[in-house]
């Protein structure tokens, strides 16, 4: 029941609908990792815990069985194009292939749910967040209406099906992150301006800071 709560809660099972792509993963008891590692096969949750919840970061339920799909790894690139829009894109390139550290394989390994059918595609910072879906056809979006010198954690997670198209049912896979600051913007006019007092030729001033940067 615990596995089924967690899995709706972090990949909704509704024709790959993103929500909490930025909250961190639950293991157990207080236990936490960031999103980004879910699924990356490598083990980041302890084995165990005396906690009575606890969730594995590997969990074939969610997770895409890597060892069906080719030996490549998802890239992100970004491009500036103005203060407030950078173009985001994204392929497939060769990895080498390594031995991991601990081998997660099992017998409930899903052999059918390999086909890529898009993509989860988010966006946060302090102040701005955004969220996207694409279908596997789809390699770059524009993402606009940036916040004007903000850092944004932008993170790009291929899910899997069982025929490549849009189901309720799917796996995902490693994700692709990056970090991007947006161009900074000359701020607008100060709040207010107010003249404190006039000397020979010395005047001062009190301003007030600009309504927006």
């Amino acid at each position: 029941m615990w596995l089924a709560l967690i899995l709706l809660l972090l990949f909704p099972a509704k024709y790959a609908t993103w929500y909490s792509s930025h909250v961190p993963f639950r293991c157990g008891g207080n236990v936490k990792i960031p999103q980004v590692f879910v699924c990356d096969g490598k083990r980041q949750c302890p084995n165990g815990t005396s906690q009575s919840f606890y969730a594995d970061d590997e969990d074939s339920e969610m997770c895409v069985a890597t060892r069906y799909l080719p030996p490549k790894k998802l890239a992100l690139t970004k491009l500036t194009q103005n203060d407030s829009t950078v173009l985001i894109s994204w392929s497939f390139e060769d990895s080498t292939i390594t031995k991991p550290e601990v081998l997660l394989t099992s017998e409930s390994d899903d052999s059918e749910n390999v086909h890529l059918a898009g993509y989860l595609f988010s966006g946060t910072s302090d102040h701005h967040n955004f969220k996207k879906t694409f279908t596997a056809q789809v390699n770059e979006y524009r993402v606009s209406g940036l916040k004007p010198w903000t850092l944004y954690e932008i993170v790009l997670r291929p899910y899997y099906t069982v025929d490549g198209s849009v189901q309720p049912i799917y796996k995902v896979g490693k994700a692709a992150y990056t970090i991007y600051r947006s161009e900074a913007t000359a701020p607008t006019a100060p709040g207010y301006a107010e003249v404190l007092y006039v000397e020979d030729k010395k005047i001062s001033m009190k301003v007030g800071d600009p309504l927006s940067w």
